[in-house]
This record gives C-alpha cells, sequence and structure tokens, in this order.
C-alpha cells in the first residue's frame, strides 16, 4: 500500500523467492521486512518484522511469500520498503548477494490524529496504539489532559506514554500514565 498507520500491519507485504539454481532450496529460513529513508538497503534500514518457515523450493523455481508485519519503531515520512530473505544464514548458497529486494513504490507512515475535545474510542487488544496531537499556536504553553478509561478496569491494565516531538515508548516517554 501507499499508505500505512503506525502500530498497524502493513497490508500485504508479498515477495517472490526464486531459487536460480540446480539444487532444492530445503530448510528453515527467516526473512526480514525493512524500513529505510535511502533509496539504497544499508545499515540504517530498520527491521520491522520477520517471517519464519521451512523453505522447500525445486531448481529453476519460485514461491510468493505474504506476510503482515506490523509497522513501529519509525517516524511518520516516506520510506522505502526492502525485504531480505534468509537473514540467519541457514540456507546454503553461493551467491548471497541477491537476496534483498525493493518494493516498486514507497510507503507514507502516518500517525492516526488524536482530536482535541472529541473523544476516541478504540479496542485494546495487546496492540500498541499510536495518535498524534496536533496542539493549536493558540493553546502553546497550556495545560492538556488526556484521559485513558476502561470498561474493565479491574481485570485489563492499560498504560499511556506521551512524548513531545518523537514516538514514545516504556523506555523514552515525558509523561506515562496508568
Amino acid at each position: 500500500p501507499d499508505t500505512v498507520y503506525l502500530g498497524e500491519a502493513l497490508q500485504p507485504a508479498k515477495w517472490t523467492i526464486q531459487n536460480t539454481a540446480a539444487n532444492a532450496a530445503r530448510g528453515y529460513s527467516v526473512d526480514g521486512v525493512y524500513f529505510s529513508t535511502s533509496p539504497v538497503y544499508d545499515t540504517t534500514a530498520l527491521l520491522i518484522g520477520t517471517i519464519a518457515r521451512q523453505l522447500n523450493i525445486d531448481p529453476v523455481s519460485d514461491t510468493l511469500v505474504t506476510a503482515s508485519p506490523l509497522v513501529t519503531n519509525v517516524t511518520e515520512g516516506d520510506y522505502y520498503v526492502y525485504v531480505k530473505t534468509d537473514i540467519q544464514n541457514h540456507i546454503n548458497e553461493s551467491d548471497k548477494t541477491n537476496n534483498t529486494g525493493i518494493a516498486t513504490q514507497q510507503v507514507h507512515v502516518k500517525v492516526r490524529p488524536l482530536l482535541l475535545h472529541e473523544p476516541e474510542y478504540s479496542i485494546l487488544t495487546g496492540i500498541d496504539k499510536y495518535y498524534k496531537l496536533t496542539i493549536p499556536d493558540s493553546l502553546l504553553g497550556s495545560t492538556i489532559s488526556v484521559k485513558l478509561t476502561s470498561m474493565d478496569s479491574l481485570t485489563k491494565v492499560n498504560e499511556m506514554y506521551l512524548g513531545g516531538g518523537y514516538i514514545p515508548s516504556a523506555a523514552k516517554f515525558d509523561y506515562k500514565f496508568g
């Protein structure tokens, strides 16, 4: 897709693995899906998700792989999407330079807006939710109150992390609430 929201799945990520050798490609393999701001794959690429499976590709054949990794740990912006197959080097092959592919178009990562004075209803199911609150100039320096409520506060625990100008997490935040 051309756009994905932070904290949601990249739908769908698909790639083809091709065996151009005279021998079958068999064994355990892990592929990685990466986001990067660089048009050339390098060490700045961020791992978004992995898919592990038993690989069984006959000589001069291919297989289609589909995954839906969650998009996390990146800020809003445009990203190149790379897939690197056999990232743990389990498959014996003589040429590993052809194991990285790039999507035909960039993907734009957005953060869902949280609007002032309007409730946001959402179901939290163990997956992080991300929202962006844009403060108008007329309210700069004001106190902002954000409230997180639950229909089941006796058995469920929710946490909220707030940060200004970056994506907050349990490790980095300006404010934290349970």
